[in-house]
């Protein structure tokens, strides 16, 4: 007989996926695409991914700064440096910043898509919009710009939502580089 694969770790929590979600013929996970699953929300905000070994996301203590975003009790400038805080969160876990070109590539990363399954942001935040975007109060896309592997900016577009005007929101790091002369 064929050799059969190893069985995935159990997970009491899988049960807690949407009753419509995909099975994979091939491999028999729920959500999977081509052997990639979707990640599964528990009611602790906690991702499972079932064809993983520990089959879970550990959730870093930037949680709670996650969920001040967007508070009305706050603002916008607030909000860029929770948004940069939780970057610097994935920073110290991982040695750099997520490695990403797009903002929802980012945020994959801060939701535990990473090698070691850290997230710094649930996957189900009210700031994301519906194509996976970390978002500002006004609903535009925040735009990640690496400056190396240890400093990443972040940029709002404001209230006006347009990039690039005066009413944009930048991370204080830029206004740090900006002071240097080189």
């Amino acid at each position: 007989p064929a050799p059969q694969p190893p069985a995935l770790a159990p997970v009491a929590d899988i049960a807690a996926a949407p009753a419509n979600e995909r099975i994979c013929p091939k491999t028999g996970n729920r959500g999977c695409r081509c052997g990639q699953p979707t990640p599964v929300d528990t009611p602790e905000g906690r991702h499972l991914y079932p064809n993983w070994p520990a089959a879970r996301v550990r959730l870093l203590p930037a949680q709670e700064i996650a969920s001040r975003l967007h508070d009305p009790n706050t603002d916008g400038e607030q909000d860029v440096e929770y948004v940069v805080t939780l970057l610097e969160q994935f920073r110290s876990a991982f040695g750099a910043m997520p490695v990403g070109e797009l903002n929802d590539e980012i945020v994959r990363r801060l939701q535990g898509h990473n090698p070691r399954g850290l997230a710094v942001l649930p996957k189900s935040h009210p700031a994301l919009n519906s194509s996976g975007e970390l978002v500002d109060r006004w609903g535009t896309p925040f735009r990640f710009h690496p400056e190396s592997a240890s400093l990443m900016l972040v940029r709002s577009a404001g209230p006006d939502q347009k990039m690039w005007t005066r009413d944009d929101i930048v991370s204080e790091q830029a206004e740090a580089l900006a002071a240097i002369d080189l």
